[in-house]
């Protein structure tokens, strides 16, 4: 028997014995051979971008404890590599590939899902804006009027004075100081407000 310790070259003697008791031998060297590919073992995760709009994941996250007939895993990877960084473009579902090496140059291999969920709120940034009434007393504003550079790292989809409302309107009852909000929506549905005056 011949177990995970003898990889490599092995000197063996072939004993012979025929029906009448005479008995010899000969030397032989076997060559054992580790052929065996890692048992690789995945686990689907969640994971969320940060305020950079990026996150990254190591093979180890979805790793779930792959094993190896000779307990001889050298290295596990991601895509073929040590980690991955995912950005805005990749929220929702994706799919990855673990790869588990031993030292005898085997690889198993496993597919995990990885979920990339978008939880940060742009920043939003409003300014206070002096508008004119027309000629028939009436001022149609857009809500991007009072907006200052409002930020989300993976995108803005709209700006809001409410929701599913992005413009307002103005006649001669609303002459003066006017306190609105406006309300960014990012890209995955993220939002946060901020107060001006128009």
């Amino acid at each position: 028997t011949v177990r995970c310790a003898d990889l490599g070259l092995v000197n063996v003697t072939l004993y012979g014995t025929d029906s009448n008791g005479n008995t010899d031998s000969c030397a032989a060297t076997v060559n054992v051979i580790d052929t065996v590919p890692p048992v690789a073992i995945c686990q689907d995760i969640s994971v969320y971008l940060g305020l950079n709009g990026s996150v990254s994941v190591t093979a180890g996250m979805i790793n779930n404890g792959s094993l190896d007939n000779c307990n001889s895993i050298t290295a596990i990877k991601i895509n073929g590599l040590d980690s991955v960084v995912y950005s805005c473009t990749d929220a929702g579902l994706r799919s990855a590939l673990l790869q588990v090496y031993d030292s005898n140059g085997n690889v198993g291999s496993c597919n995990a899902n990885i979920t990339v969920i978008d939880t940060v709120r742009p920043i939003p940034r409003c300014r206070a804006v002096t508008l004119p009434l027309d000629a028939s007393g009436n001022l149609t504003v857009n809500a991007s009027v009072i907006d200052s550079n409002s930020f989300d790292a993976c995108g803005i989809s709209s700006l809001q004075f409410s929701i599913g409302l992005t413009t307002r309107t103005y006649n001669c009852s609303n002459v003066g100081i006017n306190n609105v909000r406006l309300i960014v929506v990012d890209v995955n549905g993220n939002k946060d407000s901020c107060s001006t005056t128009i």
